[in-house]
């Protein structure tokens, strides 16, 4: 599951948002701000929810609490599938494909083919 700090630092990407205009957005200074992305620290309560008005992303979200919204998924899946190894990546998508196929059988009725 991504931090608080990868989740920031998609809803930046996604709303192409800079620290700096983070920071002018919320009234965050820029170093707390920079913090954050390292992390380094917790934005507090009502920091996060400053940030997550201005980035228009659930609190939860950015805190990791729930399911990831769903315009940010691809987003945090490129992210995570790119910090992988070349060798982790083709486990990641073989596990992928196996859950595909563990969805659509048991949506039919059938287990899928085992993986050797």
């Amino acid at each position: 599951m991504a931090t608080f700090a990868q989740r920031l630092q998609i809803a930046m990407d996604i709303n192409g948002v800079s620290a700096a205009e983070l920071s002018r957005m919320t009234g965050i200074s820029k170093g707390s701000i920079s913090q954050y992305l390292r992390g380094e620290y917790l934005a507090k309560q009502d920091k996060i929810y400053a940030i997550s008005q201005a980035l228009n992303v659930s609190p939860n979200w950015l805190m990791a609490f729930d399911e990831p919204d769903a315009r940010l998924l691809s987003e945090e899946v490129r992210i995570l599938f790119n910090s992988l190894s070349t060798d982790r990546q083709k486990e990641a998508l073989a596990y992928l494909r196996f859950l595909t196929q563990l969805e659509s059988a048991t949506t039919d009725g059938e287990l899928p083919p085992t993986q050797e």
